[in-house]
């Protein structure tokens, strides 16, 4: 079954998404051969966490061409995309406080991924109320997922320490150091603020096929990320030691 316009521009650009997080996220395993950074496998982490929120989507449509069926049960769909997202916030926030207010960076990482019990125990087993609402449209279109009850809130509030918290941390870092570590946290703050405007328009608003221009956008967020996180070839270690200094922030 070929799937519709929409679904195509859908799986094709979710699938852009998916490979660029991956790709980056292999891309600085590698780099923590020739380098004592303690942060780039986190970071490497969260690159493969963001790319992760839109597997459920992948597996829809790549199921959709090659099997003539969408993925089932269709709740699956949505597991598969959201399930990564506690560790992907834990994540980036140990990265973010690590450079910011190093001697935050564990608590704070650790109370958000107490925060994935609940959210699991929604999402898995719809406990205490239904999590998600999957709904398929039609033979060739894919799944589109609506988070409900605590999965639907833990997510926005996500999204919101990621640009609040981590968005304006690093501005602040920004404006009080210079060389790299000012280099850096501008390249940090633009694209964790990128593309968390883009998942909130992607998954807030019926955009049809026009989705693919803000799936575009999210992938030159991830490139923007890739900046900050890759270490030069000629010097090295990355912001966490640089930044130290700056722990009164």
């Amino acid at each position: 079954m070929m799937p519709s316009l929409e679904a195509m521009a859908n799986g094709l650009s979710a699938t852009a998404i998916i490979v660029t997080g991956y790709v980056i996220g292999t891309r600085l395993l590698m780099e923590t051969r020739r380098t004592t950074s303690k942060l780039l496998g986190w970071q490497a982490l969260f690159a493969i966490c963001l790319g992760s929120f839109y597997l459920g989507t992948v597996a829809s449509f790549w199921m959709l061409v090659f099997l003539d069926q969408n993925i089932q049960p269709p709740e699956l769909g949505a597991i598969l995309c959201y399930t990564v997202a506690p560790v992907g916030i834990a994540t980036v926030m140990y990265i973010g406080f690590s450079m910011i207010k190093p001697n935050l960076a564990k608590p704070i990482s650790i109370i958000y991924m107490i925060s994935a019990i609940p959210f699991w125990m929604n999402l898995w087993f719809d406990w205490p109320e239904k999590s998600k609402m999957v709904v398929l449209t039609g033979p060739a279109e894919l799944i589109d997922i609506e988070l409900l009850s605590w999965t639907n809130i833990l997510t926005a509030v996500y999204i919101l320490s990621m640009i609040l918290v981590l968005g304006t941390g690093f501005l602040m870092l920004a404006k009080q150091t210079t060389g790299q570590v000012r280099k850096r946290s501008i390249y940090y703050a633009t694209g964790i603020i990128m593309f968390s405007i883009g998942g909130i328009i992607d998954s807030r608003f019926p955009l049809g096929i026009w989705m693919v221009l803000v799936r575009l956008f999210m992938v030159a967020a991830y490139l923007v990320l890739y900046k900050a996180m890759i270490p030069p070839k000629a010097s090295f270690p990355p912001i966490p030691y640089e930044a130290r200094p700056m722990k009164e922030i």
